[in-house]
């Protein structure tokens, strides 16, 4: 098995078993500097996982999102558990200010 292609196994959510570093690498490519709502990012990312021959869920998907915008790898503009209201992007580097 190469490190690009997923565990085998099924998870309590009926997903196959992905690793969070496989995951996050297509949520990463999946993400670009437009706000999207999160239900959009998660099923452009579930998309992309397929066409890559990866099974996932989209509540696998989420907790990564979750996991991400926690991180700062992704940032998120209002509540990212309400998939259909929040929107989250790829998190864009700080300018520091001059005081």
């Amino acid at each position: 098995m190469t490190a690009a292609e997923p565990e085998t196994g099924d998870n309590e959510a009926g997903g196959a078993i992905v690793s969070d570093d496989v995951l996050d690498a297509i949520v990463r490519t999946a993400a670009d500097d437009e706000w999207r709502k999160v239900a959009v990012f998660i099923a452009r990312t579930v998309d992309m996982a397929k066409a890559a021959d990866v099974t996932v869920s989209g509540q696998q998907v989420a907790a990564r999102v979750y996991a991400l915008v926690e991180t700062g790898t992704l940032e998120a503009r209002g509540n990212v558990r309400r998939w259909r209201a929040g929107e989250v992007r790829r998190a864009t580097p700080t300018t520091p200010t001059e005081g």
